[in-house]
Formats: structure tokens, sequence, C-alpha cells
């Protein structure tokens, strides 16, 4: 490895970088907000900050959206065709006691060159932990909706339950997905009668389902923070 290199040099809070590929580009994506405060609000909002590689060094910071509000994260993925698409969540009044209002938004890429954001949820419900996999080079978004584990298809918005039944593996407090070979996997904690466990569900792109749950840890700690 080499030696670490300050990427930014400013009076505000930057965080929560994610390395990208999509086609031939490699670049960075991060939060940055206006001010000093950990998550925008309508004092200080955040924006979705993004920075190609030229192969001598880093383009100009790019401003992929921003407004008077939070962003709690956001997740990446390149999809078949070698076009990119972020799906981040918003706090639209910046208000953390309200959670009805927590809502996801798109950005994706045409032709390499990034497009205006797009509000994919409107609903009165709180959308949030949004992961996004590619299986057969199709991009897909799992999120929380109201406790609920939910998908759909990012060329065809049409959200569904990941499991057909109600399970307590159901509600997860923290969520990650990664692409696999014609498949996807997903894994989130939650909790259950004896603790806090990890679980793990698997996409199969050909039938459009997701496996079971499977639990994964049995004991008395509180597993997150997964990847």
């Amino acid at each position: 490895w080499s030696e670490p290199v300050q990427f930014t040099t400013n009076a505000v809070v930057d965080r929560d970088p994610v390395p990208v590929v999509f086609g031939a580009i490699r670049g960075i994506l991060w939060i940055q907000n206006e001010g000093e405060a950990d998550l925008g609000d309508a004092t200080n909002g955040d924006r979705l900050v993004f920075a190609t590689w030229a192969g001598d060094g880093w383009t100009q910071p790019q401003t992929l959206w921003l407004g008077p509000k939070g962003i709690f994260s956001s997740s990446f993925v390149a999809d078949g065709a070698g076009e990119g698409h972020v799906v981040f969540d918003v706090d639209e009044d910046g208000n953390l006691d309200t959670r009805g209002d927590r809502e996801l938004y798109l950005l994706s890429t045409m032709n390499g060159a990034w497009q205006p954001a797009f509000r994919l949820t409107n609903d009165g419900v709180e959308d949030a932990l949004p992961v996004l996999v590619a299986p057969k080079g199709l991009p897909i978004c799992i999120w929380s909706a109201s406790n609920s584990l939910v998908y759909a298809r990012l060329d065809s918005w049409r959200p569904r339950p990941v499991y057909a039944e109600q399970t307590l593996a159901n509600a997860a407090p923290t969520l990650n997905a990664v692409t696999l070979p014609g498949v996807a996997a997903l894994a989130y904690a939650a909790q259950t009668p004896s603790g806090m466990d990890i679980f793990a569900s698997f996409y199969d792109a050909s039938l459009d389902r997701w496996s079971l749950p499977r639990q994964l840890t049995h004991d008395e700690h509180a597993e997150s923070a997964l990847s």
C-alpha cells in the first residue's frame, strides 16, 4: 500500500467516501456538508460529490446533488453496460425525530456523464439503508421501508417485499449486499429473541426471487457494520 495522501483540504465535513468504477471511469463518491454538521440540516445542507482519477491526478470535485437536507448514506453499483448508479437516502426536513420524511433518490450516468437526480420514494414512511446490486448487469435496490425489507429494479421501479411473509429477520438496522455471478447476496443484522444476529439471503436473477433468510450467527453478542 502507498502512503496515505490527503484528498480534501477544507473547513467543512467530508464523510462516507466510496470508491467507484464504471466503464473506463475511476472515481470517489462522498458526502460533503456545507459546514461542520455531521448530518445536514436546513442551516448546513449536505451534497453528494464526485471526483474522477485522470491518470495523473484527481479532477475538480463535481457536485451531483445538494440541498438544505441531510444525506444518511449512499450506495453505488455499475450495470452491465458500464453505467454508474447511486441511490442515497435523504432526511427531507432536517429533523431526526421525524422518520416518515426519509426518502430515496437516484443518480445515474448516461454515456459516462452524471444526470440530474430523481426522487424514487414519496410515501410517508421511513425509507432507509439503500444498497445496490447488479446481478446479470441489472441494477437492483434493496432497502428498509417502514422496517420491512423491500427491493426494486432501477429500470422498472415496482417495490416488492424481499420475503413474502413476515419474519423476525425482516427488520434490519444494518444492511449490505454484493453482486455475484448471476445472483446477489444480502447480509444484515436483525433482532432475535436471543440477541442481535446476522442473516443472509440470496437473489436468483432468473427467478426474480430471494431465498428465505438464513441465520448465520447464534449468540448473545450484537453484530453490526457488515461488509
